[in-house]
């Protein structure tokens, strides 16, 4: 991962903080599309969990649309009626498919406290997003950390 714009702490912070995010894999029938929660292990990867959310029957399709072909990018966003306050960030990467490490799990618990009464066993499928670039845009051109805590408090 060669992009610069990781390194900058606004980006960090998100990556870290930020609760949901919009996932894209491409599929037989074009692109699919679903939010997820993850957690960003601070090195360039993202992980994904299959945890106890109730879902359909079977294997998800971002499992399936992954081992088929890895490219995947994630969204994350944030909207306001003061549209000074806009901004989206958009990491593409490559998903592989793979057990949850207990590393992760333990990440995806401390960061979701709704872990303490849903099922995230280590083990379970997960995806793993290795970033190969990243794009930061907000609608004003000095997005900060304290920016991004404050927006975390609305949507926290």
């Amino acid at each position: 991962m060669s992009d610069s714009t990781l390194a900058q702490p606004a980006v960090q912070s998100l990556l870290g903080q930020w609760p949901v995010a919009t996932l894209s894999t491409f599929g037989t029938h074009g692109i699919d599309t679903v939010p997820v929660v993850f957690w960003y292990n601070g090195a360039g990867q993202l992980f994904i969990p299959h945890d106890g959310k109730p879902k359909r029957p079977g294997r998800l399709q971002r499992f399936r649309n992954l081992e088929a072909d890895p490219r995947c990018t994630l969204l994350f966003q944030h909207y306001s009626a003061d549209w000074r306050q806009l901004w989206w960030l958009r990491v593409r990467g490559t998903g592989v498919t793979q057990s949850l490490g207990e590393v992760p799990a333990e990440g995806l618990r401390a960061k979701y406290p709704q872990y303490a009464h849903t099922e995230l066993t280590p083990g379970n499928e997960a995806v793993r997003v290795e970033i190969r670039a990243v794009r930061l845009w907000s609608a004003t051109s000095d997005l900060d950390v304290d920016d991004i805590g404050r927006m975390l408090e609305c949507v926290t």
